[in-house]
């Protein structure tokens, strides 16, 4: 387990997701099911080229959040494939991201790779790092934790519908441990297909951990699309 230095701390948070109906989600390219505790967890691959000396993944890096949004903290998981690998850290709940830092031959994952609640591959899926054309290296969530303490400042937001509905896109932020409630900070609206944009708010809008920030897409029309946004943010 490693202690991620947060103050100063920067970075962004950016995903892609397809769109086919009209409810308000998360833009995440495969779901993120948020754990109620924090234990140890396990990660398993569904390929046998994620392992240590295989051609795909070999090292994946969980970036998390312990019970009290305290953190960030980081492991890193050495893979072997099919055969699921227990975390060392046992207080894993909040996921910020889950991403490849080192593969083999083919430079991304091989397999579908899954952070899964219990140990030995037991429980359900937390988030995914999706195997499609050589891999997606990360989770590809548009979202991010303010830890306990810090405040994180929203430099700027960008996103892009391709071949989609027009949509309304948000900015949400929840308390996790007070209060759940989602409240939005500022929204945007996109043309069906529309290039992409970036908006810089100014001041920036700030976020008092703890908490968590999701952009959110809600489109018009059950009309399918894919929507790319992300926004980038400083802890201090």
């Amino acid at each position: 387990m490693t202690l991620m230095r947060y103050r100063g701390r920067s970075g962004q948070s950016y995903a892609l997701m397809n769109v086919a109906a009209t409810t308000q989600l998360v833009v995440r390219l495969l779901a993120y099911n948020e754990p109620t505790t924090a234990t140890r967890r396990s990660l398993v691959s569904t390929s046998a080229n994620d392992t240590a000396a295989g051609t795909g993944a070999r090292k994946v890096r969980i970036v998390y959040l312990d019970g009290y949004l305290d953190g960030p903290f980081s492991e890193d998981v050495i893979l072997t494939g099919t055969t699921p690998v227990n975390t060392v850290a046992d207080d894993i709940r909040f996921i910020e991201s889950l991403t490849v830092t080192e593969a083999g031959s083919s430079g991304a994952n091989g397999g579908t790779i899954s952070l899964m609640t219990g140990l030995t591959g037991a429980g359900t899926v937390i988030g995914q790092i999706l195997f499609y054309l050589g891999g997606f290296i990360s989770s590809s969530w548009a979202h991010h934790y303010t830890p306990r303490g810090v405040i994180s400042h929203i430099g700027a937001i960008s996103a892009g519908m391709a071949l989609g509905p027009a949509s309304t896109l948000a900015l949400r932020t929840s308390r996790r441990l007070s209060d759940p409630t989602n409240v939005t900070l500022a929204s945007w609206r996109l043309s069906a297909a529309s290039p992409s944009f970036s908006f810089y708010p100014a001041p920036a809008i700030q976020v008092v951990g703890p908490a968590r920030i999701d952009l959110v897409i809600a489109p018009d029309a059950a009309t399918s699309g894919t929507i790319y946004a992300g926004f980038t943010w400083n802890d201090v």
